[in-house]
């Protein structure tokens, strides 16, 4: 059996036009980034911890630990379910949930999740350089 994959959000074409805009995807890893993961990996006690970012065809790690990768595709993306939520999404056990029960991310080793999305179209000012 495969994932399930999520469905697209009603507002997703006015969410990557924003996600684009900001200009981060495939930029080099930085340490506020790495700092925040590991601060999530440890509050949250699971040995998988992301800061990531979903554009149209795959999910984009801008800091990881525990994966070893830098992205992968939205069929295997909790974080995608995530952004259909208002609210912070808990998964308890992510082996139990038929969302993700036939993900490979979803393995024995890393059963809980823990998600939130900012996933706002509004446009934000640019960084001062």
């Amino acid at each position: 059996m495969a994932p399930m994959v999520a469905p697209l959000r009603v507002d997703e074409p006015a969410r990557l036009v924003a996600l684009t805009r900001y200009g981060i995807l495939d930029t080099p890893r930085e340490p506020e980034f790495d700092a925040v993961t590991r601060l999530i990996a440890a509050i949250c006690r699971t040995p998988v911890a992301v800061v990531n970012l979903v554009a149209a065809d795959r999910q984009w790690f801008k800091s990881e630990i525990g994966l070893g990768v830098r992205e992968t595709a939205l069929d295997t993306s909790i974080c995608a379910h995530a952004l259909l939520e208002r609210e912070l999404l808990v998964v308890p056990d992510t082996t139990l949930d038929p969302r993700f029960a036939c993900n490979p991310c979803a393995s024995s080793t890393s059963r809980r999740a823990t998600s939130t999305s900012t996933s706002s179209t509004r446009s934000r000012p640019s960084p001062a350089t």
